[in-house]
């Protein structure tokens, strides 16, 4: 079915796909758009802070992009946004207590009993060791994205299509436990390797490391594309703020929202049709009227799992590391759990930035602090980070001028991004979602349903496709034609 210009719409979140949606269907003439969001902040997971005495913001969730994201890249260029070069650079590795600085992992190998592994690799040389075992055709269509799932979908190993493995244990096929945690360990986020679907982590991760893409990020963060797409909205789309969606009654003649307000109020509107771009933890609360319906909607947010973690940031008089970092680069520090993956910035305007990326169990120390969810932390923390770094860098006096914590998991979102669970059906999942039900006007879309998942990019290609496929929109003058978002 097609939406007409005429019909009232709502938009259920305010983050990446939200925006985005808000943006394309105002410019398109749609002159009854409305956008509820259940938080006080627009932005979703494009949230950036000012810290301290910093010129620029630090980034809380999405940080970077790359050339081989055409509608980020797109958008950000019809909206006027600044983008800068993001040189991101292996600093170094301590692991089982052994210190290795630069790229190669060489002194840290020798920690792990790595058996027959190929001498001198590092942890992503091995995992393409091993994607090439299954897939040989890889380079072939590494840099088609959509060539590139069409063949994964293709490859089979023991008989099974690789939708039906999970990546741990395609690994583990391949190479014992050691390598296993030395590749895990070296790359600082286990999620990287976790057990999620194969097909949709071979392809994700080949996509994020495309040979040849250059990295950015934008002068004011992604918070600057959600600022961006709000100003330029705000005088043609209503938006409601700390509107919580709990039912949908869908008619004949579209559906009825009921939203809890802050202060427990409750308000209904009517809407000819509504997209929802919450995550699965949100959906997954709202009531549907039709059983069917909320069953399909269930059962899609089941194909996916949430994915954990959390970042402290932390702001320093003078640098506590060995490392200096370049103008406009940021350096990476692989060590162990608690910090985990150790991002370094170059100093502005006098201060020293590290911020400590954790997942999984790693993101659990800190969660056992009891911190605020998106807010300071406090002095105990501060306290086990600099005892942490410590133990990787030597001792530091000087303890930290700001620290700021934020956990994904214990948010609205319910995860940092999301990954397709092993035998989902990616495809059909998506094509569902879409529109759960035929002849109903609501419709599904966001970061969780897309490919690839945990990207700005990935969000706003899901939106796309609801736009195209269901609203009659023409692909925006500023996207590249040829590219397919829906993979």
């Amino acid at each position: 079915m097609s939406i007409s210009p005429t019909q009232s719409i709502a938009i259920i979140g305010a983050g990446a796909s939200g925006l985005y949606l808000a943006y394309r269907l105002s410019q398109a003439g749609f002159a009854n758009v409305r956008v509820f969001e259940a938080r006080a902040r627009l932005g979703g997971r494009m949230h950036d802070r000012g810290f301290d005495d910093r010129a620029s913001p630090i980034a809380l969730g999405a940080l970077s992009f790359s050339d081989a994201h055409p509608l980020v890249n797109g958008i950000c260029a019809e909206l006027g946004l600044a983008r800068e070069p993001l040189h991101v650079v292996r600093a170094g590795y301590k692991l089982r207590n052994v210190y290795s600085v630069g790229a190669d992992p060489g002194p840290v190998r020798a920690a792990y009993d790595l058996g027959s592994v190929r001498e001198g690799c590092d942890a992503y040389a091995l995992l393409f060791d091993i994607i090439g075992e299954v897939a040989p055709l890889y380079r072939r269509f590494w840099r088609q994205p959509d060539a590139l799932w069409r063949y994964l979908s293709l490859c089979v190993l023991d008989g099974r299509a690789l939708c039906e493995w999970g990546f741990w244990n395609l690994i583990a096929r391949t190479i014992g436990p050691e390598a296993y945690a030395f590749v895990r360990d070296s790359v600082g986020l286990g999620s990287v390797v976790a057990n999620t679907q194969a097909h949709a982590a071979i392809f994700t991760l080949l996509w994020e490391t495309q040979p040849l893409q250059r990295q950015f990020r934008l002068r004011g963060g992604f918070s600057a594309l959600a600022a961006g797409l709000h100003a330029r909205t705000v005088n043609l789309v209503a938006y409601h703020m700390q509107h919580k969606l709990e039912r949908v009654a869908t008619h004949q003649c579209g559906a009825t929202l009921e939203f809890r307000r802050s202060g427990d109020a409750r308000v209904s509107y009517h809407a000819d049709a509504v997209i929802l771009t919450c995550p699965p933890a949100s959906l997954e609360a709202v009531s549907f009227s039709d059983a069917a319906m909320g069953a399909i909607v269930r059962s899609g947010c089941a194909a996916v799992r949430e994915i954990d973690a959390c970042k402290l940031v932390l702001s320093f008089a003078r640098r506590c590391w060995p490392l200096a970092p370049a103008p406009l680069s940021m350096e990476v520090f692989t060590t162990h759990a608690p910090l985990a993956q150790l991002f370094l910035e170059a100093p502005r305007a006098g201060d020293c930035v590290l911020t400590s990326f954790s997942d999984g169990e790693a993101a659990g120390f800190w969660r056992g602090m009891s911190l605020s969810s998106d807010g300071p932390a406090d002095a105990r923390a501060c306290e086990a980070a600099m005892n942490e770094l410590a133990r990787v860098f030597g001792p530091n006096a000087a303890a930290p001028k700001a620290a700021w914590f934020i956990d994904w998991s214990r948010r609205g979102e319910g995860a940092a991004w999301h990954a397709w669970a092993i035998s989902a059906d990616c495809d059909g999942v998506r094509a569902r979602m879409r529109q759960p039900q035929a002849g109903a006007p609501l419709f599904i879309c966001g970061e969780a349903f897309a490919v690839p998942q945990g990207w700005v990019e990935g969000a706003l290609s899901s939106a796309e496709m609801v736009l195209e496929r269901h609203f009659g929109l023409a692909r925006p003058h500023w996207a590249r034609s040829e590219v397919t978002f829906e993979m």
